[in-house]
Formats: structure tokens, C-alpha cells, sequence
């Protein structure tokens, strides 16, 4: 590429200077971005202050180039400048060693024509432009070789050629020509946007609903590689509509007003069928921009209904539709409720109908002498002690039996033994 870049820079230079065979390619290209305001509004006819600055990282730390420029914006917000021509602020374009890169190009904007940048773009330069890196030019000899089948011999009428040599060769110097013309031209640009919930941008006609930065790189349609790299910098501002959960019961319609429930804007409407609507489209304020939104209702009719929860437990119980715990059973008549949704959406009212069995438990008391043993549930005790036996009444429910245990001495008995009589 870099060779034939050579011939074409010689080629056009030949025909403009006509004695002029060793040159450098312009250093500079051209710039354009669109300026708007915080409140989204095009910045027309209004001078701006925009700083121009060559990287090597996205980040703009390390700087190679940079300078500024005061032009005014057109009626459509456009601004062009012609990087390389600017007030320098450091470096020289053409200082810049184009095979050394990536290179990022960062345009700060100040819409008050001064120097406090508020916008700032940073993109990378994927060709680069102008083919500043060209090398020096070479003979126009080269060039008519390249190709066309003239080999060395002497042109003799290339603008308006009868020689078929002459008519290749023009052919050829128009074709390139052409292509190094797209080459000098090729633009990047800048746009900056924003839009509310969603923004269909007009360059590749696609439609962004989230903030970034978007590329587009049109095609070259000559085939001289200089493809145009246009830069989308979006902000959506995200609407915050609301939803109303509707469920109209024991009712046969709905009427959703313009001041509608929990701060819904409704159509002002009255529905009598189940279904999804939108109200009316009012705004929402948004980083100083208006947006359109719309609120939704969700609506369904049905009825209330009433039902029992029977439930028998032991001691205690918990009922999570009404988080509250019962020891007792409940009375006919008075029973506790919970207020629940049905599947129409409804109220639901359900009853709670319990039954509460306690076991009590038994108590028992024994004694035995010293020396013996008491059985209980199948095993035998032999000390003072008390014990404890759970089990499961008829009711299912657990108690507890406990045996209060005593060991006593046996009493002893000292027999006298009698002799005549006489203790």
C-alpha cells in the first residue's frame, strides 16, 4: 500500500505543479462533529472552542499532537476545522510516525467559545488520513509503467488521446487519481446525541435503545481503502411509565381518569372488558429534556369469594395467611380470618376453623425398699430418681409420663431370746 501511494501522491502533484517531483502529502485533514447543548438543542451559528489531540491511547494520556480551533457552527449545529491548522499547543503533525500505531483522536468542545471543554470524543484513527505516511514521490515514469503497458516510451497526448498507448494510459491516471482523491477526503467524524427511551440513528438505520458509543464504517465504493469512520456518542434518557394492576370486582366496568389511581394518567375512559390499555402521553423531565411516556393499566374483572381452612393440631398453631399463632381452639361463630386473592384477583376471604389437642401428660409416685427394683415401661429402676417416658396420645400428640421414684431402708427386727423366763 505504501508503495503505491507513492505514485499516486506523485501522480497528482505532476499534474498541479506540473515540476514538482519530490514532495510531502498535506499534513492536515479535515474534522466535523455536531454540537448540542445539555438540553439536547443543536448549538446553530454559535462560535465554540474545541481542543484536537493525537494519542496513542484511548485514554489521551499519552499525547503526541494537540491544538485548538474557534470555528462557528453552521444552522445545523456542523462545525469543520482542518486538523494540522489549528493554534499549536504541542507536537507537530508532521512529526508523527503513522506506522507507529494505533493512534485515538480526542475532540474536547467548549459551546462557549472558550477553553472549559464540558464534550469530550475519543476515537481511534483506523486509517490514516491524508496518507501522511507516504515516502517520497517518485518519477512520473514510474508512475506510466505501473500497469499500462507504456513501459518507458514518450506519451504523446494523454488529456485527449487518438494513440491507444496515450488512451491506456489516461485511463490508468484517471483511475488513480480517483482513488488517491478518496484518499485525501476520507472523513471521520463525530455526532453526538441523545434521545428519550430510543433513537434510530439515520446513518445505519438501526435503533439503539441503551447509552454507548456506535461505529459505521461506510465502504470505500472506489477501492482505495479509505473507508469513512462515523462515531455515535448516545445518551438514552430512560422514561419511568407507570403499570396499574387493576382487578375490578363485583363491578361490571372501569372507568381510568386522566388523574388515574396511584398517579397514573389514564385515557379517560370507561372499559367494560378485561385487557391491556395505554393512557394519554404526558412528559417526564429528563436532564433538562422533556420525554413523552405513556403509563399502562392491566385490568380484569371478576368477584369476591369466601372459603374455610380446617386444621387440627397439637398444642399450638401457626397460620401463615394471617401470621398469627393459636394455643386454643376456635369457637363456631367467631372464627379468625385472612383476607387473601383469588385467581380472578379478587378478595378472597378464608376462615380458620381449628381444633387444638393438648397432652397433658401423667404423674405417677412409687416407693420400694432397698435392695428391690421397679419396672417401668420395660425397665428396671433401683434408685430415687425422677423419669421420664414421652409419648404419643390417641390424638397423636406428645406428653410426657413422670414417676417419681423412692427407695427406702426395710425396717429391722431384734428378736430377744428368752431364758427361763427372765429377759
Amino acid at each position: 500500500m505504501t508503495h503505491t501511494l507513492r505514485h499516486l501522491a506523485a501522480l497528482v502533484l505532476l499534474l498541479v505543479a506540473g515540476t514538482v517531483l519530490m514532495a510531502q502529502s498535506p499534513q492536515k485533514f479535515n474534522y466535523q462533529a455536531v454540537v448540542r447543548n445539555a438540553a439536547n438543542q443543536l448549538v446553530r451559528s454559535q462560535q465554540v472552542g474545541v481542543r484536537i489531540s493525537i494519542s496513542k491511547d484511548e485514554a489521551n494520556n499519552d499525547i503526541v499532537f494537540q491544538e485548538t480551533h474557534r470555528p462557528t457552527t453552521n444552522a445545523n449545529g456542523l462545525f469543520s476545522v482542518q486538523v494540522g491548522t489549528g493554534t499549536s499547543v504541542y507536537g507537530a503533525l508532521a512529526d508523527i510516525d503513522w506506522t507507529d500505531g494505533p493512534y485515538f483522536l480526542t475532540s474536547d468542545i467548549d459551546i462557549t467559545g472558550g477553553s472549559s471543554y464540558t464534550i469530550s470524543v475519543s476515537q481511534q484513527l483506523l486509517s490514516v488520513p491524508y496518507a501522511l505516511h507516504c515516502d517520497e514521490v517518485q518519477s512520473l515514469e514510474d508512475v506510466v509503467a505501473r500497469d499500462n503497458h507504456a513501459g518507458m516510451k514518450q506519451l504523446k497526448d494523454v488529456k485527449d488521446p487518438t494513440d491507444p498507448q496515450d488512451a491506456v494510459t489516461k485511463y490508468y491516471l484517471d483511475s488513480v487519481i480517483n482513488a488517491f482523491t478518496v484518499v485525501m477526503y476520507s472523513p471521520t467524524r463525530a455526532m453526538i446525541d441523545t434521545a428519550c427511551d430510543s433513537y434510530t440513528w439515520s446513518v445505519d438505520h438501526e435503533t439503539y435503545t441503551q447509552s454507548g458509543a456506535y461505529l459505521y464504517t461506510k465502504k470505500d465504493a472506489c477501492g482505495a481503502g479509505c473507508d469513512s469512520i462515523i462515531t455515535l456518542r448516545l445518551t438514552i434518557l430512560k422514561t419511568t411509565p407507570k403499570v396499574l394492576e387493576k382487578y375490578n370486582c363485583g363491578e361490571s366496568s372501569y372507568r381510568w381518569d386522566a388523574d388515574g389511581e396511584n398517579g397514573t394518567h389514564g385515557d379517560g375512559e370507561t372499559h367494560t372488558e378485561a385487557g391491556t390499555y395505554l393512557g394519554t402521553v404526558y412528559n417526564q423531565t429528563l436532564s433538562g429534556r422533556s420525554c413523552p411516556t405513556r403509563d399502562t393499566l392491566h385490568l380484569s374483572f371478576g368477584s369476591n369469594s369466601v372459603g374455610y381452612h380446617d386444621a387440627t393440631k397439637c398444642d399450638s398453631y401457626f397460620w401463615p395467611d394471617n401470621t398469627t399463632n393459636y394455643t386454643a381452639s376456635t369457637e363456631a361463630g367467631a372464627y379468625p380470618s385472612a383476607t387473601l386473592k383469588n385467581a380472578e384477583g379478587c378478595d378472597s376471604t378464608v376462615y380458620l376453623r381449628l381444633t387444638i389437642n393438648k397432652n397433658e401428660g401423667v404423674a405417677e409416685a412409687a416407693t420400694i425398699c432397698s435392695g428391690g427394683s421397679y419396672n417401668w415401661f420395660g425397665t428396671e429402676y433401683s434408685s430415687t430418681e425422677i423419669l421420664r417416658h414421652s409419648f404419643l396420645d390417641a390424638n397423636g400428640c406428645s406428653g410426657d409420663s413422670v414417676l417419681s421414684l423412692v427407695v427406702v431402708d426395710a425396717p429391722s427386727v431384734r428378736i430377744n431370746e428368752l431364758v427361763g423366763g427372765v429377759r
